[in-house]
């Protein structure tokens, strides 16, 4: 048997002679191309598992925050004052408005909350449902039942609490919200699916 000369292959646990040689930097920190594709599919799988989180985080703590506002924390008595002094920083002559058109003006913006807080809940939720893997139109699915299931236990929640009245009014109004942001994520969806399928039929042709 000859004396070897030049370099030869490197065998170690999980680096096989079809793989080729090895830098001598992998050599000597005992890495290879198996090895180091292990790390990066870690890497990879560890960055996925953190971006899942967070596509769950956002609805949970939405989830929490409307949960909140069902409690005495977002009663007439509580918000009145907050919800006239942001108004009144932008439109200081709402304080000279009679008694009746300061209840009106108070009676939309809290039907506006309402609105917004769902249709919010709405995006963030079929964000998460669609990031995780669901289809689209099984998140929306989701994401809608979700949607009439908080709604109703919120409006439940409040004929607990001796300051707030339940009021199937709200439910409607906060389907309405969430319907909305469902279908405004479609919408969204819908764009840029379409034009990044735009951009790869013009690269293919070009």
């Amino acid at each position: 048997m000859g004396k070897p000369t030049g370099r030869q292959p490197v065998v170690e646990a999980g680096f096989g002679f079809r793989q080729g040689f090895p830098s001598p930097s992998a050599v000597r920190h005992g890495k290879g191309p198996a090895i180091e594709n292990a790390i990066s599919e870690e890497q990879e799988e560890q960055k996925r598992k953190e971006n899942l989180f967070l596509l769950w985080l956002y609805p949970v703590l939405w989830t929490v925050f409307l949960l909140l506002l069902s409690t005495e924390l977002g009663s007439v008595r509580s918000t009145q004052g907050t919800l006239f002094r942001v108004l009144g920083f932008f439109w200081p002559g709402v304080f000279d408005l009679a008694p009746a058109q300061q209840e009106w003006i108070q009676f939309a913006l809290r039907k506006t909350a309402h609105f917004t807080e769902y249709a919010i809940f709405g995006v963030l939720l079929l964000r998460a449902f669609h990031g995780s893997g669901a289809p689209l139109r099984k998140a929306g699915f989701y994401t809608w039942g979700a949607v009439i299931l908080l709604a109703g236990l919120d409006e439940f929640h409040q004929s607990f609490v001796p300051s707030r009245t339940p009021n199937p009014k709200d439910s409607v109004i906060d389907l309405a919200g969430g319907t909305f942001g469902i279908s405004l994520y479609f919408a969204l969806a819908s764009f840029f699916s379409r034009r990044s399928g735009g951009k790869a039929r013009r690269a293919g042709g070009s």
